[in-house]
C-alpha cells in the first residue's frame, strides 16, 4: 500500500488506476515462484488479457495527449 501510494502522488490518481488491474497478475508470478503453485493455461490467458488492455488503454491515451498538443 506504501508503493502504491506512492505512484498514484507521482503518475496522480485516474493514470495510475488503471494499473491496479496488475495486481492479478503480480499475484500470479508470486505464488507460483514463493508458494510452487502450478500455472494454469486459463491463468496465462488472462493474465495476457490484462497486459493487453494495459498496453492498449496506454496507447491511445498517449496519442490522445500528442493529438492535443498539436492543437
Amino acid at each position: 500500500f506504501v508503493l502504491w501510494s506512492i505512484v498514484i502522488r507521482e503518475l496522480g490518481a485516474l493514470s495510475s488506476a488503471n494499473y491496479i488491474n496488475l495486481s492479478p497478475v503480480s499475484t500470479l508470478i508470486a505464488s507460483a515462484i514463493f508458494l510452487k503453485e502450478p500455472v494454469t493455461w486459463i491463468s496465462i490467458v488472462g493474465s495476457f488479457m490484462i497486459l493487453l488492455g494495459l498496453f492498449i488503454v496506454g496507447f491511445y491515451t498517449k496519442h490522445e495527449k500528442d493529438e492535443n498538443r498539436s492543437r
